[in-house]
């Protein structure tokens, strides 16, 4: 019996995009190219009309913001300057048998997208938090063996389950589902213990290596390190290399923004999810510019704070006194209610507050606003049932 398929919704509106002439894969007739995508008839106007109706909202309807178009390709020194070319990195993991790249602060959700991975989840699941020797040894030398061939399972599944046996007898449990599959993946631990399994085939991964983001070229005829640039991975380090020549010939006073729409570039590792993870992709950027909070007070006597707005509410108009905060949770709204006005509607958004530990060193705080996107329920139920089997009062009990 065939298989389910998953992202059923998320099919049908990448068919429909594709047959309504909305977005097509990049050099499809010639086999297409990974995180590319052109924009047909209907997909080019469509996106036209976005950016046009952000830019007049963000400029023209206001008087605190001004505008920008700056080069894709910059000096390298200012990459070098940000901290891009040391720093604008993922870690990177190989495959030593697939040869795959994985980002490590990906792998544990490939593996629960993986069939592989939730077939030996329902394993535990079906036995209620109890793992059975049994079962696994009949999984790896069954039809399903070959989701994941490199897999220590399945190719030594006897030794494998021997070091997971050796564990349980002497208390030492899979603490939870990320642990549990290190030892279907660990056929000889070494002094570096468990190894980390690919989610494509099982294969044992390296240790992971920074791999940076950017895309390079070569300006001029002679391609050389002296002649290295980058195609810009964001758009806003050309606001604050311009901001000075702005500031001056807009007549602006701070507080002011700059606002650009432009392309930026990242040469990701793993690009999927349609259009969602994309190696060309365009931004529509606003930096806004404040006085520090001790300059306000120095200046108004006092910082003012905003309470919790009502969604249903107007935003607040800004006021000389306000402080970062204030203006934070107003940029916030004001994203919303543009949201709101072409069709998303608040219940479509979520809102996460970065916590100290995620901010960049630059920022006391940062708000991303998420889209309920209809990616498949199925995986994300999947991954929660893999990751939270351990509440069972059985869970990790070898029989």
């Amino acid at each position: 019996m065939a298989e389910p398929k998953e992202n059923l919704q998320m099919e049908k509106i990448v068919s429909l995009c594709k047959r309504r002439g909305f977005v097509f894969q990049s050099s499809e007739i010639y086999g297409g190219i990974n995180g590319f995508w052109d924009y047909g008839p209907l997909g080019a106007e469509l996106k036209r009309n976005v950016k046009e109706l952000w830019w007049h909202a963000m400029t023209r309807q206001r008087e605190d913001v001004a505008g920008l178009e700056a080069t894709i390709i910059m000096s390298p020194q200012i990459w070098k300057a940000s901290g891009h070319v040391d720093t604008f990195s993922d870690p990177m993991c190989t495959c030593k048998a697939c040869k795959k790249l994985i980002r490590e602060d990906q792998w544990w959700t490939l593996m629960c997208e993986q069939p592989w991975v939730q077939s030996l989840a329902a394993i535990v699941e079906a036995g209620t938090g109890k793992i059975s020797g049994e079962d696994l040894l009949r999984w790896a030398k069954g039809k399903d063996k070959h989701l994941a061939p490199n897999l220590a399972l399945v190719r030594n599944p006897e030794v494998t389950l021997s070091w997971l046996a050796e564990d349980v007898e002497k208390g030492k449990r899979p603490a939870d589902a990320k642990e549990y599959f290190l030892y279907l993946a660990t056929e000889q631990r070494g002094a570096t213990g468990f190894v980390k399994p690919c989610p494509h085939c099982g294969g044992e991964l390296t240790e992971p290596r920074p791999f940076n983001l950017m895309l390079k070229t070569h300006t001029g005829p002679i391609e050389s390190d002296e002649n290295i640039a980058y195609l810009r991975p964001e758009t806003a380090q050309a606001i604050f290399v311009q901001f000075k020549n702005v500031l001056e010939t807009s007549r602006q006073k701070i507080p002011f923004g700059i606002a650009q729409v432009g392309k930026a570039f990242r040469n990701e590792i793993t690009p999927r999810n349609f259009t969602f993870r994309s190696r060309e992709f365009e931004q529509m950027e606003l930096e806004f510019f404040i006085k520090p909070d001790e300059v306000i007070e120095a200046i108004h006597g006092s910082v003012a704070m905003l309470e919790t707005p009502d969604p249903k509410s107007k935003t607040p108009n800004p006021q000389p006194n306000w402080g970062w905060q204030a203006w934070h949770q107003y940029w916030v709204e004001e994203r919303v209610h543009f949201y709101e006005g072409i069709g998303l509607s608040r219940d479509t958004l979520g809102f996460h507050r970065q916590t100290p530990q995620e901010l960049a060193h630059y920022a006391r705080a940062c708000t991303d606003i998420l889209f309920k996107f209809p990616f498949s329920k199925r995986t994300r139920t999947a991954m929660w049932r893999a990751t939270n089997w351990k509440a069972s009062p059985r869970a990790a009990i070898l029989t």
